[in-house]
C-alpha cells in the first residue's frame, strides 16, 4: 500500500498534491541495486582480463632493456663487480663476436686470468660505444678491450640498427641503470609489479 505524506492546508479552491514517498524510495533502491551491479561487472570483466593477462605474460619475455641477452648481460656484470672480480680482456661487438668467442677458450690459450664476452648481437657501433663506456667499463674497469667490427655496424643507413639502437637507448633498464629514468617508467614498473596487465 502506497504511503501518502500529510499535506499542509490548501488556499481556497487548491487541490492537495499528494506525494508517493513509498514509489520515490522503491526508485531510488533500484537505481542502487542496479549501479551494484554494474560496479560488479565492471569488477569480474577486469578480474578475468588480469587473469588472462597472467597466463599469456607467463609465456611472453618483459626484459628491462628491450633485450634478453642485454639483460642476462647486465647481471653477469653486476654479478662481476659486485664480486670484486677484474677483468682481464672485454670483447665488444655483435654477434659475429658473442658467438665467435669463448671467455673461458680465450683465458686458457691466450693467458689471460679473466675474459668477459661483452657482445651484444645486432649491436651496431653506436650501441657499442653507449654500451662501453656506460655500462661494460667502468662496472668490469677491463686491462684491455677489444671490439670485433663488420661492414654493417659502420652502416648507419641501417634500418634494423637503428631500430636495436632505438630500443636500447629508450629502455627502462638503461635509464634505471644510469639513474634517469622518468617518473612514467616508475610508474610503469611499479604497477607491472603487481599488474600482469600493465607489463603486456
Amino acid at each position: 500500500m502506497n504511503t501518502r505524506t500529510n499535506q499542509p492546508p490548501q488556499p481556497n479552491g487548491a487541490h492537495p498534491v499528494a506525494y508517493d514517498t513509498a514509489s520515490t524510495h522503491t526508485g531510488i533502491a533500484g537505481r542502487s541495486l542496479l549501479s551494484s551491479r554494474t560496479a560488479m561487472v565492471v569488477v569480474a570483466v577486469f578480474v578475468m582480463i588480469e587473469l588472462a593477462a597472467r597466463l599469456l605474460g607467463g609465456g611472453l619475455p618483459n626484459p628491462d632493456w628491450n633485450f634478453a641477452q642485454t639483460d642476462r648481460k647486465v647481471a653477469e656484470i653486476e654479478a662481476l663487480a659486485a664480486a670484486g672480480e677484474t677483468v682481464d680482456l672485454v670483447l665488444l661487438g655483435n654477434s659475429s663476436v658473442n658467438s665467435a668467442f669463448l671467455d673461458r677458450e680465450i683465458e686458457r690459450q691466450g693467458g689471460f686470468g679473466r675474459v668477459y664476452n661483452a657482445g651484444l648481437d645486432g649491436s651496431s657501433v653506436r650501441q657499442m660505444e653507449d654500451w662501453a663506456m656506460n655500462v661494460v667499463v667502468p662496472q668490469l674497469q677491463p686491462e684491455t678491450v677489444v671490439i670485433g667490427l663488420t661492414s654493417r655496424d659502420l652502416n648507419d643507413a641501417s634500418v634494423s640498427n637503428a631500430e636495436v639502437f632505438g630500443n636500447y637507448l629508450n629502455s627502462r633498464g638503461r635509464a634505471r641503470f644510469l639513474g634517469e629514468e622518468t617518473t612514467g617508467q616508475r610508474v610503469q614498473q611499479t604497477l607491472g609489479g603487481v599488474s600482469a596487465l600493465v607489463q603486456i
